[in-house]
């Protein structure tokens, strides 16, 4: 035998579709308003209408371009069809949102009944109902644990609504018998309108129901219904109900300030809601409304959703841009290359012009091509006010906002940035690290775009709820915290440029406080002068009226106006100097002030020429420290030479030949140093920014070291692990961290027997790993964070910038470095770690 045959859908799968893919009445509502979204709408309205009666409706109108009774049958009918799918835009330009037809899935999740209104250009207006009840079915069991449940909770609105749209469906089933349904109707709920809330605390009726209704169903328990057998009408509208409609229509059109030739648009009217909106759910959708789409600050176009629900409080009508113009920084970002290369743009409000940087990612990230457009606010009173919003309102708005929201084709991608949504988990590195300026999720206002045609490894997840986690997604959270720590960076460094200044004000300040009490001593000083000098004034003039000649008395007088004068003149000359000398100091000052305040300004630009200059300094200094005890102990052993050598005692004369052997040990340290310094001078690496290799550049290191080491008997011991590293760095930049560790081991090493040095490098899942430690006399207790600190130094003479020097040189590539005692060797144990992904 041989026969065709094809698959059939019960009408029941269109509920267990409806409810299985939108299990949230909010996220079915929101889904309608894509639909609209995608039919090109200016903008779409959602009224709840009485909602807290048992009549009440919720109705949806939009501006869209409507559906002609074709669309209708041959796509929006058809489950599961490819429309969306074949072609991606809509005919004004759109990505479409509702790609997966879940808006009809939607409907049903929704209310019992819809009825749609449809307004298409250059076709007659028509409508259509769907009695969603039809599509369920007789479940005895299921109805016999409904009616127990009501039996013991009269008030189970659930349990309410399953008898209800079961009853519905019998009644509207073809194949039940005319006498069965009037008997329903008419005997069993006496002409009364069938709403769930018949059923509750109503135990007469369930005992009906248990006693007369139940034993007819089981009647029809083996009736099943096709999908293909359920019916509906398109029938156009008559002139007094489209008069009413279209006034809806029209509303929305004036509300959302839209001008058409001719007024297009479909209007939804959902009746019997299956669910009780309460005033959190409403709450929910104004919320879900606002950040559906791109913001207005951010796309030209605009799509405007408008909430009416007279019978709950809505929030007043925040508006983003009210905020916007608040926000201390900015970032402008841009993935190319394919995931290869990141454009980043930065400016805040102590930066004239934006500050624009270029970094590579290698590997190149897997989440494809994409941008950040991200504001960044301070929530404080200085930084969250100005004329008409104060600081209450703006926290309001940002609480409000705030997060980091991933948009695709324009369109919100659930759950990322919602309220409680820290998807880059931005707190948690905050509450974990310190560090005060790292960003917070409450601090930021986003959004990362994406598209499918750029994005394809960026997959959503069934559901519609999110994106897959996959290693693009991963990616992508690279890429947005990458953006986000360079904020903090840039924070962290002015907040260090601000430490200087407010030094300087100190400096300032203190200086000030001496010259007002050195003035005010002066003062009291010249007060104290005034009154000797009266006293001797009077003093005099009592002696020269003692004096009966008057012609000497003359002399005397001309002589004592002499001696005052010339003291005057001192003291005015003395004072007239201190002045000068003040304002000499002054203008010091005010000179290296300046000079200090411009270097400053230009450090970032230069810190890393003075990193290498210092540390070239240091290696220079040593050199030169190394070398004058080498060329004493030359001359010292050539004067012995001269004294000693003769022709017949050169072959036998045993000090003669451990001189020779001091002269060429020396000769061989000096050029070691030498080989090393010129080895770390050369230009390519102070140039070039490229991927390293750890192991190949400490081996080097160490081998321009081999005579230093031989010399002073150290034992330098490698444990490289040899891997392909990809982190972006200047060639120097290593150098003068291992440079500047095993000059510090030196130092350590003086005083210690069976000198011991050993560097060992690692690749971990998340970070690289240098770390050198040495059998020296270790680190003092308390000394573990001082030791990294600018002028700092244990040793004689030192400078203390080495360490300070490898300290900022770690950190400006993101990375970390610690110090210990060593518990394999005693001495100081180093540790450096670099993150992957960075550079």
């Amino acid at each position: 035998m041989k026969k065709e045959f094809s698959l059939s859908v019960n009408a029941r799968h269109i509920s267990q579709l409806g409810r299985w893919l939108v299990t949230d009445y909010v996220t079915a509502l929101v889904e309608l308003v894509k639909n609209s979204y995608d039919a090109d709408a200016e903008g779409v309205k959602i009224i709840f209408d009485g909602i807290k009666t048992k009549d009440g409706k919720i109705i949806l109108i939009d501006t869209g371009s409507g559906m002609t009774t074709a669309d209708v049958e041959k796509r929006w009918a058809v489950i599961g069809t490819n429309n969306k799918v074949r072609n991606s835009y809509s005919p004004g330009g759109r990505k479409y949102a509702g790609k997966k037809g879940i808006g009809r899935f939607s409907v049903e999740r929704l209310a019992e009944k819809t009825t749609i209104y449809s307004f298409p250009r250059n076709h007659t207006p028509f409508k259509f109902s769907l009695d969603w009840n039809k599509y369920e079915e007789i479940n005895i069991n299921a109805l016999y644990q409904m009616l127990n449940i009501l039996k013991i909770s009269p008030s189970d609105h659930e349990s309410a609504r399953f008898i209800k749209c079961n009853v519905d469906y019998f009644i509207t089933n073809p194949n039940v018998k005319k006498e069965h349904k009037e008997f329903i109707m008419n005997t069993l709920f006496s002409g009364s309108k069938n709403h769930y809330s018949l059923y509750l605390n109503n135990p007469d009726i369930l005992e009906k129901i248990e006693g007369e209704l139940i034993p007819i169903l089981k009647e029809y328990s083996e009736e099943e219904v096709r999908i293909d057998a359920v019916k509906h009408t398109l029938e156009d509208i008559g002139s007094t109900e489209e008069k009413e409609i279209r006034s809806l229509l029209s509303n929305v059109y004036a509300e959302i300030s839209v001008s058409k030739d001719i007024e297009t648009g479909l209007i939804i009217i959902l009746e019997g809601l299956r669910d009780e909106w309460k005033q959190k759910d409403i709450l929910k959708v104004q919320k879900e409304l606002r950040v559906l789409v791109e913001p207005t600050f951010l796309t030209n176009d605009s799509f405007k959703p408008i909430l009416q629900a007279d019978e709950y409080e809505l929030k007043s009508h925040i508006i983003v841009n009210n905020i916007i113009d608040l926000h201390y920084a900015k970032v402008e970002a841009k993935l190319i290359n394919n995931g290869e290369v990141l454009e980043l743009s930065y400016k805040d409000k102590s930066k004239l012009v934006p500050k624009n940087e270029n970094f590579s990612f290698n590997p190149r990230l897997s989440c494809g091509d994409c941008s950040l457009e991200l504001y960044y606010f301070i929530r404080d009173a200085q930084n969250l006010s100005k004329e008409g919003f104060n600081i209450t309102l703006a926290r309001e708005v940002l609480d409000e906002f705030s997060g980091i929201k991933i948009y695709r084709d324009g369109f919100h991608v659930k759950p990322y940035g919602d309220e409680g949504n820290d998807w880059l988990l931005l707190d948690n590195q905050k509450v974990k690290n310190p560090h005060n300026y790292l960003v917070s999720n409450n601090q930021v206002i986003g959004i990362v775009r994406i598209t499918e045609h750029s994005n394809p490894l960026l997959i959503d997840a069934t559901n519609r709820e999110g994106i897959i986690e996959n290693e693009a997604f991963q990616d992508l959270q690279k890429f947005v915290l990458f953006c986000t720590n360079f904020i903090s960076n840039i924070r962290y460094e002015d907040y260090k440029k601000s430490l200087e200044t407010k030094k300087i004000e100190a400096l300032d300040k203190k200086r000030i406080e001496e010259e007002d009490k050195r003035r005010i001593e002066e003062e009291e000083r010249e007060k104290l002068r005034q009154q000797r000098l009266e006293s001797q004034n009077r003093k005099i003039q009592s002696l020269l009226e003692s004096i009966s000649d008057s012609e000497e008395k003359k002399n005397v007088s001309q002589v004592i106006d002499q001696v005052v004068k010339n003291a005057n003149d001192e003291v005015f000359y003395q004072k007239s100097q201190l002045e000068k000398e003040r304002k000499q100091v002054d203008d010091i000052i005010k000179t290296t002030k300046e000079v200090y305040e411009e270097e400053l300004d230009n450090k970032e630009k230069e810190l890393s020429l003075y990193k290498n200059l210092a540390s070239i300094g240091m290696l220079t200094g040593a050199f030169g420290h190394e070398t004058s005890d080498i060329i004493h102990r030359m001359a010292i052993n050539m004067s012995y030479l001269s004294k000693v050598i003769s022709r017949s005692e050169l072959a036998a004369n045993g000090d003669l030949k451990a001189s020779i052997e001091n002269i060429s040990s020396d000769i061989s340290r000096m050029q070691g140093f030498g080989r090393l310094i010129v080895n770390f001078v050369k230009k390519d690496k102070r140039e070039k920014y490229d991927s390293i290799n750890f192991k190949s550049i400490i081996e080097e290191i160490s081998e321009l070291y081999f005579n230093i080491i031989k010399s002073q008997n150290i034992n330098i011991l490698l444990e490289l692990d040899d891997f392909q590293c990809h982190l972006k760095m200047f060639q120097i930049d290593l150098e003068s961290i291992i440079i500047n560790l095993i000059t510090n081991s030196f130092e350590a090493l003086k005083a210690t027997r069976n000198k011991v040095i050993k560097i060992s490098s690692k690749e971990y899942e998340e970070y690289y790993e240098i770390i050198i430690e040495d059998n020296g006399h270790g680190i003092k207790e308390g000394y573990e964070k001082i030791i990294f600190s600018p002028f700092h130094s244990t040793k004689a003479g030192g400078i203390g910038l080495g360490l300070a020097i490898v300290k900022d040189i770690v950190e400006n590539y993101n990375g970390e470095i610690s110090v210990a005692n060593s518990q394999d060797h005693g001495g100081a144990v180093f540790t450096v770690r670099f993150p992957k992904g960075v550079g």
